[in-house]
């Protein structure tokens, strides 16, 4: 029996929603389930780590493909994008989102401009011989598809950008062991990693400075990064002007990572199977709210606060619905 109640068979191919490599064109989804139960889906390292985080927001976010629209991003996403596409890929900073938040006075983006500023002063050249968000692939024989992006490459290594509250976190192999893992797996050329993690600033306005304008702020946090670049940027070296941390591939248990990637695959599989995508409730605000939590408690996805991909015809989400194990899929007016 279908686990896809519009499945139209056609005589050129399985449906007629059916887009090759497995997407759908139907305006409530974007990938084809019935193509994800029966053969492997391309996994990415987020997508994986979504899946382990929660089923369902992995059904959400890589089968239904909802994004959060941008005015709904935290902060912290939106200071990480912007200076992400800035610096790996040379986007101006006032053009990156069309959204009217993005050139108004608000504190994330003037700490984004003090970040820039601050980095193109203290490493002019650092980024020099790099290219910038190098898509890739991998495969081997058994094992299932992997893809994404890393932010800079040279011929036997790469860079991967952090903008962080906590850039410690990014200083332990063992937290990043599944993302670094994975680049390592692209490339057999890449003999080592390194982790840019920069620090955002969290210099506050009170006291001398409670009416303080944002380009004072602004100026501010800039001279505070000039002044300490070993708090703000791990792995500062002023004799060599650079900063970093580098991992090497040895640190990194890469068979374990290749087995962990047929398994998630084989419960995705599984899931899609049965058409159920259950909820793992211990994670909806743990390490961080999810994006899609206001979907779960309510049932309904808000025009507002969410858009999707297209992968044929397209739609509004007032037409959007699926049927996702625990809980329906619908927008509520």
């Amino acid at each position: 029996m279908s686990i896809c109640k519009y499945l139209v068979p056609e005589s050129n191919k399985p449906c007629r929603y059916y887009i090759k490599t497995g997407l759908c064109s139907r305006p409530d989804m974007f990938r084809c389930i019935e193509y994800i139960s029966r053969f492997e889906p391309t996994l990415s390292y987020s997508g994986e780590n979504a899946f382990k985080r929660c089923p369902r927001l992995y059904y959400l976010a890589y089968i239904v493909s909802l994004q959060t629209r941008w005015p709904f991003l935290s902060d912290a996403l939106k200071i990480g994008k912007i200076v992400d596409e800035a610096l790996t890929q040379g986007s101006s900073i006032t053009t990156s989102h069309n959204d009217t938040d993005t050139n108004t006075n608000s504190i994330w983006y003037t700490k984004v401009q003090a970040i820039l500023t601050a980095f193109h002063q203290l490493f002019p050249d650092v980024l020099d011989g790099y290219e910038g968000q190098k898509e890739w692939w991998w495969q081997d024989d058994g094992f299932p598809q992997v893809h994404g992006f890393i932010d800079l490459s040279a011929s036997d290594h790469f860079v991967e950008l952090k903008c962080t509250s906590r850039p410690e976190y990014y200083s332990n192999p063992y937290s990043i062991h599944d993302q670094v893992g994975t680049y390592f797996l692209s490339n057999s050329n890449y003999e080592y990693g390194i982790i840019w993690a920069i620090r955002t600033p969290a210099l506050r306005q009170t006291g001398n400075f409670k009416d303080e304008c944002f380009e004072d702020y602004k100026d501010r946090c800039i001279r505070d990064i000039l002044k300490r670049p070993a708090y703000y940027f791990s792995g500062y070296n002023k004799e060599t002007n650079s900063f970093g941390v580098k991992f090497y591939r040895s640190e990194f248990d890469l068979d374990a990572l290749r087995d962990r990637y047929k398994w998630i695959v084989k419960l995705i599989k599984e899931c899609a199977k049965a058409n159920y995508w259950y909820q793992n409730r211990t994670q909806c605000l743990y390490p961080f709210k999810c994006d899609y939590l206001n979907i779960c408690e309510t049932g309904g996805i808000s025009e507002d606060i969410y858009t999707f991909r297209h992968s044929g015809n397209g739609g509004s989400l007032a037409n959007r619905t699926g049927n996702a194990g625990e809980q329906p899929v619908t927008h509520k007016a």
